[in-house]
């Protein structure tokens, strides 16, 4: 991917985690510009667990039980 074409995405929003969590390295995925934005658009700056609850509910009427666990590093 061409870096110019790149972005840094926090999975979870900065304005959402306290200031000592905000230096956590494993929050920052490198993600393509055009998708980051209209990620951001739709959702705004939900947590991973409020992205999916609202795409649930949203888009596929709230018929699913998602579970969502973050992997062991």
């Amino acid at each position: 991917m061409d870096k110019r074409k790149q972005d840094n995405h926090h999975i979870i929003p900065l304005s959402r985690l306290s200031k000592g969590g905000r230096k956590r390295k494993n929050n920052i995925v490198v993600v393509d510009k055009h998708r980051h934005a209209i990620f951001h658009e739709l959702v705004s700056n939900r947590t991973p667990e409020e992205v999916i609850e609202m795409l649930n509910e949203e888009f596929f009427g709230g018929k699913y039980e998602i579970i969502l666990r973050r992997k062991k590093e």
